[in-house]
């Protein structure tokens, strides 16, 4: 496993419409002790409300929800617990979207078709303080950010 630390097991709230994906993900997760799904939701006003009661370390939610979107829910679980780090899975990269999603307190940004090993990975770093975005957006962020920066 990528980590030694020993905050382990994470304990993680998994936020996902499409059910098939969800059991991927947390089946996926359920085989590593390093990882507790403690929860799951198909929509953002249902995260808002396990989130405050589960108190999990992260969060993986879909961007697109129904009842309220992946990027609505963050803010409003960020008021209440700013420590949780959220994780926004999106079908389509998209950078104002990742841009959004990191100024709504998500820590990651990653496209739906992501190894589940680097997801894995993805979710040990954050936890402990990283952030992370999809490598299509952040160098796309990245260059935009140097030519306004040469300017």
């Amino acid at each position: 496993m990528y980590t030694t630390d020993s905050a382990f097991p994470i304990k993680i709230l998994v936020i996902e419409d499409n059910s098939l994906y969800k059991k991927i993900i947390i089946d996926f997760l359920q085989e590593d002790s390093c990882f507790k799904v403690i929860g799951e939701a198909k929509d953002g006003l249902t995260a808002i409300r396990l989130a405050k009661e589960l108190k999990p370390d992260v969060i993986i939610m879909n961007l697109g929800l129904p009842v309220m979107s992946g990027i609505e829910a963050t803010i409003k679980i960020k008021e209440v617990d700013p420590s949780v780090k959220v994780i926004i899975l999106t079908s389509h990269v998209n950078q104002d979207e990742a841009v959004e999603s990191l100024a709504a307190g998500a820590t990651a940004y990653i496209n739906k078709d992501i190894n589940i090993i680097h997801m894995k990975m993805i979710i040990e770093t954050i936890n402990k303080g990283a952030i992370w975005i999809s490598p299509q957006v952040g160098q796309k962020i990245l260059s935009e950010g140097i030519k306004n920066y040469q300017k």
